[in-house]
């Protein structure tokens, strides 16, 4: 009993004197926080190996009122071979516009990588329906998919 009374006390005293968590410590501002859940990460491979890895924002829904007229993403990707073609596609539909953003670029700041061997590209599409399937293809057979919905 005395054991239970004393881990119990030194318990109590060590949670109650923290008046913060540790997530107020950080600085994010809602744009960031909205890429941060909206940010999805793949491997790009085939039935051999791992060729890459991709990351993708969803665009519209972190910056709605400047990206609405279409479907716009900020991708991040490395390839082990830079000779791919690389094709990007939602919905089965080639992209209608794809830039290549050099590093860092306007959107920087909504990932919290940044790294000098990764290509970054703004990818923008046709409007779509609710669910959005987001396809990378490179040239050697290697693909990745992610899935996004909307929030409407």
């Amino acid at each position: 009993m005395k054991t239970f009374l004393l881990i119990t006390s030194i318990v109590m005293i060590f949670t109650n004197c923290s008046n913060q968590s540790a997530f107020s410590h950080f600085n994010i501002e809602s744009k960031q926080a909205k890429s941060e859940e909206s940010i999805q990460s793949s491997k790009i491979y085939n039935k051999l190996s791992t060729n890459g890895i991709i990351s993708s924002v969803y665009l519209n829904s972190v910056i709605p009122k400047e990206y609405k007229e279409h479907e716009y993403f900020y991708i991040s990707m490395y390839t082990k071979n830079d000779d791919n073609n690389i094709s990007f596609l939602l919905n089965n539909k080639k992209a209608i516009k794809v830039s290549e953003l050099q590093n860092p670029n306007k959107f920087s700041y909504l990932t919290s990588s940044h790294t000098q061997w990764k290509n970054y590209y703004l990818v923008e599409f046709m409007k779509e329906g609710n669910l959005l399937n987001f396809q990378v293809k490179l040239s050697n057979s290697s693909s990745s998919n992610m899935i996004y919905i909307k929030d409407e």
